[in-house]
């Protein structure tokens, strides 16, 4: 049983955006360009750095370091596993899965030598689509799993090599874990579906302060805003055959889409744009940093997540935040973010007239969008990331309490 007078030790094994450590002195073989941000987990290890009682650790891994790294930054220690082939700052190509086809063995035993090396309290899990959610329970550690994405569910709208080969280790760490955090109906359901016995802490995830700090005035311009990567799941293609219809009614209407991808997908994406007559109508900005967007946010009149198939996205709930009027799929763990008519619009993503038609009513009317942002700015005050950090630490408690 942990020792009260002393603090919590607890082990992450997440995914972290690396290139924010280059300040601590973290030393990259090449270039580290834009990555996905991983919001969620640092805003909440921020959040409990700051709690005396907690001795944070976080196990991440990354294939731009020439060998495994330990470094303090923020009151967290870092443990950096390098994780990449063999004389090279590259991982397995995605046609040749190597790790993903055995089971992310190899990872998984480093993680695992590593959690044992920290000798923690209690581990703590982001993702089942990868290694940590199985080398946390593989570690023998008390441990919780956080439910992010859910591949194998993914897979059914959006077939992959990569959602078909991690799903089946997915339900496998599901199977075999005992605590969960879910923010959904949608991951809650699954968990229970794989393994009725599961504890379920529902856990919003922690928003970037960055994004309560502003307050959304509704702008004159008819402006879309889409946040997201261009891969299909994120249906940027089915909102850009909404809005040619849009601007049949509004022509004055613009779009404008933050976010990367692959270049063939981007060129596709232009080509449609082409296609439908709407290159006028869509501005592709590419990255931008949370301020960037936050203030994009405030820019625009409305915001649209057109998603096949999603779990809970943060970049609608950040929008949610910012007291935006919005737009989203009703499919997945959205409906439990969003209810409809109340903190936003749910459509289905594969009808395009009636998506068209949400977005040209709220554009004309002034008064749905002030009362719908105002309420999905209260409904996100969940995301704060002190309440969610206080949430957490209670989990933690009782788990390591069990005896």
């Amino acid at each position: 049983m942990h020792d009260k007078g002393l603090a919590m030790k607890v082990a992450w094994v997440c995914a972290y955006p690396v290139k924010m450590l280059e300040s601590a002195g973290l030393k990259f073989g090449r270039r580290v360009g834009h990555s996905h941000p991983y919001s969620w987990i640092v805003n909440l290890s921020n959040e409990l750095a700051r709690q005396k009682q907690i001795e944070l650790h976080i196990i991440t891994e990354t294939k731009y370091i020439a060998r495994s790294r330990q470094i303090t930054f923020n009151n967290i220690s870092f443990h950096i596993l390098r994780n990449a082939l063999p004389f090279t700052f590259r991982s397995f190509p995605a046609y040749l899965p190597v790790d993903a086809i055995s089971g992310f063995f190899a990872r998984r035993l480093n993680i695992i030598k590593k959690i044992k090396d920290i000798n923690p309290d209690i581990v703590h899990a982001h993702g089942t689509e990868g290694p940590n959610a199985l080398a946390a329970i593989g570690s023998g550690r008390k441990n919780i799993i956080s439910i992010q994405g859910i591949v194998s569910e993914y897979h059914k709208i959006c077939p992959s090599l990569h959602f078909a080969l991690t799903g089946r280790y997915e339900n496998l760490a599901v199977k075999k874990g005992r605590n969960f955090i879910c923010k959904t109906d949608f991951d809650k359901r699954f968990v229970l579906s794989l393994n009725p016995e599961a504890r379920i802490y529902n856990i919003s995830e922690a928003m970037n302060p960055v994004f309560f700090q502003g307050k959304w005035v509704d702008p004159t311009e008819n402006s879309i805003l889409f946040v997201g990567a261009f891969e299909e799941r994120k249906g940027l293609h089915l909102l850009l055959e909404a809005l040619s219809r849009v601007a049949k009614s509004i022509p004055d209407v613009c779009l404008y889409v933050i976010g990367t991808g692959e270049k063939p997908r981007k060129l596709l994406l232009e080509k449609m744009c082409r296609k439908l007559g709407i290159m006028k109508h869509v501005k592709f900005l590419g990255f931008k940093t949370a301020p960037e967007i936050a203030d994009w946010h405030l820019r625009s009149k409305i915001f649209v997540m057109p998603s096949k198939i999603e779990n809970s996205p943060n970049a609608l709930t950040e929008a949610m935040v910012s007291g935006m009027p919005i737009i989203a799929s009703d499919r997945g763990g959205i409906g439990s973010l969003v209810e409809h008519n109340e903190s936003g619009v749910l459509v289905n993503p594969d009808d395009a007239s009636q998506m068209s038609q949400a977005i040209v009513n709220l554009l004309l009317d002034k008064d749905l969008r002030r009362n719908l942002g105002k309420n999905a700015k209260d409904f996100a005050q969940k995301h704060r990331p002190p309440l969610v950090a206080e949430s957490t630490l209670k989990a933690y408690k009782e788990i390591i309490e069990e005896g």
